[in-house]
């Protein structure tokens, strides 16, 4: 829609007239991605991205075009949404403070229910059968390491905990610089230095989620992002 990347709901007949707007996310830059429609054709489950690219709570908005959409679910990072073949529940893939569960919630209202448990795994889809008596849904676990290959020919690895990425060596060589999420399914990212002769690790900017990040060749400086409460990218 216009000159932004903003993705929005726009049912249409099979020749592609008679198009309307259902709903489009308030940030110029957020996105409306899956959309399954409820049984009676009245509600649409919406799963997005908010202004920065990460996945957003999801929300329920009515078809018949008014824009007032209901955040659903739990609070979380949620990539699927699929009602009941009744309309009567919501089900949802979250993921809740570095945990990625299936939950559901009644269309009627109430609180959103956690239906699976275990280690932080991450179940990233959900698939209800016809019959409504069972769920579908995938089940993995990623991890990134940092590694090292050193001039000797031998490698190393820096990191060991958590979804490492973004290593940059300093300009002597003697540090390396990544960016560290405890979970890949939280959008906290701490910017971490390792000293290669030592191993010693420390954190520049305690407390502050980094997205992006340059450092000088003096090492005196860093430069950095961050995201705004209002989805805004911070140059810092």
């Amino acid at each position: 829609k216009g000159e932004q990347t903003h993705w929005g709901i726009i049912p249409a007949t099979e020749g592609r007239a008679d198009k309307r707007e259902i709903y489009f996310p308030n940030h110029e830059r957020a996105m409306a991605h899956y959309s399954p429609i409820s049984p009676d054709h009245k509600w649409i489950l919406i799963t997005g991205m908010d202004g920065t690219g990460n996945f957003d709570s999801c929300y329920v908005v009515p078809f018949d075009g008014n824009f007032s959409a209901r955040e659903v679910g739990p609070h979380g990072v949620c990539t699927s949404a699929k009602w009941s073949p009744d309309g009567k529940w919501m089900f949802f893939s979250v993921g809740v403070q570095g945990s990625w569960h299936l939950w559901r919630q009644r269309f009627s209202g109430g609180t959103p229910e956690q239906i699976t448990f275990g280690p932080a795994t991450e179940e990233v889809s959900v698939e209800v059968a016809p019959d409504g008596s069972s769920l579908v849904t995938s089940v993995g676990q990623r991890s990134s390491t940092v590694w090292i290959h050193e001039a000797s020919g031998q490698e190393r690895q820096l990191s060991s905990e958590g979804y490492a990425f973004s290593p940059r060596l300093s300009a002597d060589g003697k540090r390396v610089y990544y960016l560290l999420r405890q979970s890949p399914t939280t959008n906290i990212t701490e910017l971490h230095v390792i000293d290669l002769a030592t191993g010693r690790s420390d954190i520049p900017v305690p407390g502050v989620s980094v997205r992006d990040f340059d450092i000088s060749r003096d090492e005196s400086e860093i430069a950095y992002t961050t995201v705004a409460s209002g989805g805004e990218l911070e140059i810092w």
